[in-house]
């Protein structure tokens, strides 16, 4: 797929991978829907995007993705803004093992309502990227309910990925970022030291070596029902089942 012209929606976007992925959009002349829970910080982004790139490339729509009806609001919105809608990333995630069906509705609801809408709306030719994790390749014992959402979208984007490009001609793929320089953080409060010293001595990877695996997701037509794993430790490399 070629980027350039194209539409997308990026939930999660005010910040982080998202945020990182809003910008390397607009770099190649898409316009970006950044959809976020966070008003203040999605509209300051909107802003810095739109002294960057031009008015009107980046508008900022603040949604839940947890609420169905919410997030299917956003993907309207969209349609009657741009009149089309080609790249839909459900990038948006929470972790809290306190609040698990927060987590889980957030983390798995998010990208199983996100792929159903964006089949639903899209044409052949479109793509559809899941965020994922490496925790969703593995156990991860500090936090459960995040591992089980990450597992569930690998398996939800595996699953319905040849149902979609058949039927449909949509492609629909999976990121599986390893530890990442950003503000999500492991469940300190309920590890012992030794535990917390453990994981912060883990080394962190830049945004872009995220966002850098899904435009290549993207852009590359033969990329159907993949699980891209890009980690710093063990470097970047498709998941074989």
């Amino acid at each position: 797929m070629k980027i350039s012209g194209c539409v997308a929606i990026v939930t999660g976007g005010a910040s982080g991978i998202g945020r990182g992925l809003c910008d390397v959009l607009l770099q190649r002349n898409a316009k970006v829907a950044i959809v976020d829970l966070n008003e203040e910080r999605g509209k300051e982004v909107e802003r810095i995007f739109s002294e960057s790139y031009g008015t009107g490339c980046a508008r900022f729509i603040r949604c839940d993705v947890s609420i169905e009806d919410e997030l299917k609001e956003a993907f309207s919105r969209i349609l009657s803004l741009w009149g089309r809608l080609d790249i839909v990333c459900n990038n948006a995630a929470v972790l809290d093992e306190d609040d698990w069906n927060k987590t889980l509705n957030t983390n798995l609801g998010g990208a199983i309502h996100g792929t159903l809408l964006g089949l639903e709306h899209m044409k052949s030719g479109s793509v559809i990227i899941n965020t994922s994790s490496t925790a969703g390749l593995s156990a991860w014992k500090l936090a459960p309910v995040y591992c089980a959402t990450k597992h569930g979208i690998v398996a939800f984007t595996r699953s319905i990925s040849n149902a979609a490009m058949r039927d449909q001609g949509i492609r629909v793929n999976c990121i599986c970022p390893g530890r990442t320089d950003t503000e999500m953080d492991f469940p300190r409060h309920k590890l012992r030291k030794e535990e917390i010293e453990a994981q912060d001595s883990l080394p962190k990877q830049p945004i872009s070596a995220v966002t850098k695996g899904i435009i290549e997701l993207i852009e590359d037509d033969t990329k159907i029902g993949e699980v891209l794993v890009v980690c710093e430790t063990d470097g970047t490399k498709y998941k074989l089942f």
